[in-house]
């Protein structure tokens, strides 16, 4: 508000030409992003597999498997070589030439995964849904279905140094993001199989003799 009481409506131009108005975050969707970072209030139990569609090489569609208890996780190529696992003492994560892993202690929230390979494998810690960048709605969230699942789409504004907006599909019971993606430049992530109740043992969690090096976008 200004001196005179009036609601400050200033309007900047980002580096596009786009006016880029100063808003604060509808109170609706606060609560969605809540949803997104703490789940519902049991531990995620999830298992299934992530299409991917992103511009690399011209562009590149893969898929990968995702397994995840909590904050653990594996991710895997559909054969089954690792790009990543979240043990609770130890992550392991292949370099990008795939040669080799590098071991590193967890984070608050897991380590992140190679790149390209991030969706999935953890729920977004509560900063990411701070600051500007792909954080508020353009819009009202419409009512869709994602895999049988009664779900939110929502549009979320770039902030000013990058071109074209975000959508995101949301589950409505777990705040899971289903889908993520950029329709401006066709990229995008989903899941196209989820099972809410597998089986997950601990021995998933950490590295085995037997494990292989997955090969980017392999």
């Amino acid at each position: 508000m200004d001196d005179d009481g009036l609601e400050d409506r200033r309007v900047f131009l980002s580096p596009f030409g786009r006016p880029t108005p100063t808003v604060s975050k509808p109170d609706w969707f606060e609560a969605v992003a809540r949803l997104i970072v703490d789940g519902p209030g049991v531990e995620d139990r999830i298992a299934g597999v992530v299409r991917a569609h992103v511009e690399d090489d011209g562009g590149t569609t893969f898929t990968y498997k995702v397994q995840r208890r909590g904050d653990l996780a594996r991710c895997t190529s559909l054969d089954g070589s690792v790009h990543f696992i979240a043990g609770r003492e130890t992550v392991w994560r292949r370099r990008e030439d795939g040669t080799q892993w590098m071991a590193e202690r967890p984070r608050s929230r897991g380590a992140y995964a190679p790149d390209d390979y991030e969706f999935g494998v953890t729920r977004d810690d509560a900063e990411r849904w701070e600051g500007d960048d792909f954080t508020t709605p353009t819009g009202p969230a419409r009512d869709t279905t994602f895999l049988g699942r009664a779900a939110w789409e929502i549009e979320l504004a770039p902030p000013p140094h990058k071109p074209e907006p975000m959508q995101i599909t949301v589950d409505r019971s777990t705040g899971l993001i289903l889908r993520q993606a950029n329709a401006a430049f066709g990229t995008f992530h989903e899941w196209i199989g989820l099972d809410s109740d597998p089986d997950l043992p601990d021995e998933l969690f950490t590295l085995r003799p037997a494990d292989r090096v997955a090969v980017r976008y392999g």
